[in-house]
């Protein structure tokens, strides 16, 4: 995936947009055979959701904000495995 550094959606909507922008070709052909072979968002935490996390999710954003009082989710792992369904979500 490309490097997600210097964006900075605000809402659920706009991080899963930035995600999908930023995959690569090889990105998209691994999530479609994972989702062929059951893989849940779970198995991308170390990849895509660290990057998710590092770029986004430590700290007090706007993206966190939003995922705090809209989405009712409190911890940054929890909130990139969500922006990690909603992904593969597009996907299916």
């Amino acid at each position: 995936m490309q490097s997600l550094e210097g964006t900075n959606p605000k809402t659920l909507r706009g991080a899963v947009r930035v995600v999908n922008i930023k995959l690569t070709r090889n990105d998209c052909k691994t999530i479609k055979e994972g989702i062929k072979c059951g893989v849940g968002a779970i198995a991308y935490n170390h990849t895509l959701g660290t990057e998710i996390r590092n770029a986004w999710l430590w700290g007090d954003s706007a993206l966190v904000k939003y995922m705090r009082k809209v989405e009712k989710i409190k911890h940054p792992d929890d909130m990139s495995n969500k922006i990690l369904e909603d992904v593969l979500r597009l996907f299916k």
